[in-house]
C-alpha cells in the first residue's frame, strides 16, 4: 500500500471514544489525511459536513453519544462520500440501506480503512 494513500485527503472522523479518537487520529494522519473533527455527536458530525468542501471520507462510529449515526451517513451518501462505520457496535444493527458500507469492528484495521476510502 502507498505510503500516504490520503496524500492530504480531508477525513471525517466521527467518535465519541477519547482513547480511540487518538489513536484513529495518529494512524491517519500517518496516511496522509488531514483529519476532520473529530464529532463526538450527529450534530457536530453534521455541521462539520456541511462547513468542510472536499470531505475525502469519514470514519463513523454506528453509535455516538448514545444515538444512532445514520443522519450523518444519510448527509454523507447524498453528497456521494465514501464512509466505513467503525463500531463497537454488532454489523446486525447497520441499517439495510448501508449494507453495502464497509463496516469494521473495534479494534479498527487502520489499513483496512485506508483502502475502503481509496478511490
Amino acid at each position: 500500500m502507498d505510503k500516504n494513500p490520503f496524500a492530504g485527503r480531508k477525513i471525517l472522523i466521527v467518535e465519541d471514544d477519547y482513547m480511540i479518537v487518538i489513536d484513529l487520529i495518529h494512524q491517519l494522519e500517518q496516511l496522509g489525511a488531514h483529519i476532520i473533527g473529530p464529532a463526538s455527536s450527529n450534530e457536530q458530525a453534521l455541521r462539520l459536513i456541511a462547513e468542510t468542501a472536499s470531505l475525502g471520507g469519514a470514519v463513523l462510529d454506528l453509535k455516538v453519544s448514545g444515538e444512532m449515526s445514520v443522519p450523518v451517513a444519510d448527509a454523507l451518501s447524498e453528497k456521494g462520500i465514501r464512509f466505513v462505520f467503525a463500531t463497537g457496535t454488532n454489523a446486525n444493527e447497520v441499517p439495510k440501506k448501508f449494507a453495502h458500507v464497509p463496516f469494521y469492528g473495534k479494534p479498527v484495521s487502520i489499513l483496512e480503512i485506508a483502502q475502503a476510502l481509496s478511490v
